[in-house]
């Protein structure tokens, strides 16, 4: 319920008596509907990643690939079908017919790293699938490294009717719909160096945030007009929340929480700040706790 993505719980976009979440049925992962006044159950034939605002579709992939290549991200219940296959022809992205309850594999990771030109020796797996606010696109990495490497780079794939590539020089790490055309991203580059940036689906266009202090990988979201982000553990083991605005010139601290340091790799706890609709807080996931 609370790791990485956990059961990617949450409530039904049109009915709020409604919580969805994934769970295993059998030999299978797949998505549970539970009424909370009426006890009701829908149960949906593949785990979702992300679910439609209008609720009548979603997509899927390979939850026991994803925790084997990056433990903590998907679920380690069934054992991965795929171990041995860099570049499986019947695992990738699958769309899910929620109101059928029927799925089909809309694109396969041997084609996903044909299009992006990744060689073979790589293993690939996907990751952060994420649906566009109006529900005609949706975002996703292809991600590869050699077998023994700590090394991954990343590929960000864009689908909006044609399958295109949105990043494929620097490695993505997360990202924000600012609104339906509108990416905000964090890159890495190969020097090591990090840094935040808008892409404009539209236009076409990359444009880097230049904003002093957004120099850290981060988990951005809008509110308004302002933007909210954090950070790792950084000096003191201190995880930082930053505010800022896109023409403003420096990023303002608004927390420091402290993250346990014995807590790390899979067992890590990253803030992931929401601000709530009214405006007045902000929720966080942290492994602080205040001594009485």
């Amino acid at each position: 319920w609370c790791w990485q993505q956990g059961s990617r719980l949450r409530y039904h976009p049109l009915d709020k008596d409604i919580i969805v979440f994934n769970d295993v049925d059998s030999n299978h992962y797949c998505t549970r509907m539970i009424n909370l006044k009426n006890k009701k159950e829908t149960k949906i034939c593949r785990a979702l990643y992300d679910f439609s605002s209008d609720g009548t579709w979603g997509l899927s992939l390979n939850f026991s690939r994803l925790q084997r290549k990056r433990p903590g991200y998907g679920y380690d219940y069934l054992e991965d079908s795929t171990i041995g296959q860099n570049t499986p022809e019947d695992d990738g992205i699958f769309f899910v017919d929620v109101i059928n309850n029927k799925s089909e594999l809309k694109y396969s990771i041997k084609e996903l790293a044909a299009i992006g030109g990744v060689n073979s020796d790589f293993e690939c797996y996907v990751n952060h699938i994420s649906i566009a606010p109006e529900d005609n696109k949706y975002i996703f990495f292809l991600i590869y490294t050699k077998k023994g490497s700590k090394d991954w780079k990343t590929i960000l794939f864009l689908d909006d009717g044609d399958l295109k590539i949105l990043e494929s020089e620097d490695r993505v790490s997360h990202y924000s719909w600012i609104n339906n055309n509108l990416l905000m991203v964090t890159c890495h580059r190969d020097d090591g160096s990090e840094y935040y940036c808008m892409y404009n689906l539209v236009e076409n266009t990359k444009v880097i945030i230049g904003v002093n202090g957004l120099d850290t990988d981060g988990h951005p979201s809008r509110y308004l007009n302002q933007y909210i982000t954090d950070t790792y553990p950084l000096e003191n083991s201190q995880q930082k929340m930053y505010l800022f605005e896109l023409n403003s010139k420096k990023v303002k601290i608004i927390a420091r929480l402290y993250h346990d340091y014995r807590m790390r790799g899979e067992m890590r706890c990253d803030l992931h700040p929401v601000v709530e609709l009214n405006g007045k807080f902000v929720s966080v996931d942290t492994t602080y706790h205040k001594r009485k």
